[in-house]
């Protein structure tokens, strides 16, 4: 029968490896159900290419309140988020809307999102970290 020696060195590096595991998962845990001010979405679709692309995952502020040209945000419009531009602010009878359009699309969004349906605004993306949902998404699409 073999006798392993107990070795400090790999049950520290265990430790450390473990704990690093435990934050990320609580961290991804903390941005996909949005608990906080901070959210995580991914990207569905090909609108923003070149600066967003499909299966990338984003974080989004969703303290923000106040937004300008240029500035990237998510809303909801007939029950899906969309991510897209800010092209157009228009201040109308104390109510504020935005014209929106994503960076590939060759024209502006064909509706106003008022600025109670704006989710948030778009802090930085991880590069294709948001595949794995999107491709679930599809094939539950196909059902």
């Amino acid at each position: 029968m073999p006798v392993y020696k107990y070795n400090n060195r790999n049950y520290t590096m265990y430790r450390v490896i473990s704990i690093i595991i435990i934050v990320n998962v609580i961290l991804l845990t903390y941005l996909v159900f949005g608990f906080g001010r901070y959210s995580m979405l991914a990207i569905a679709s090909g609108s923003m290419t070149g600066t967003i692309n499909k299966g990338d995952a984003i974080i989004i502020d969703k303290r923000k309140k106040e937004y300008k040209v240029n500035d990237i945000v998510a809303f909801a419009v007939k029950g899906k988020i969309i991510v897209h531009r800010i092209t157009r602010v228009i201040k109308n009878n104390g109510s504020i809307y935005y014209k929106t359009k994503g960076d590939f699309n060759k024209k502006e969004d064909d509706f106003y999102v008022k600025s109670k349906l704006v989710i948030g605004q778009e802090k930085f993306r991880i590069p294709l970290l948001g595949i794995p949902s999107v491709t679930v998404n599809e094939l539950l699409q196909k059902i």
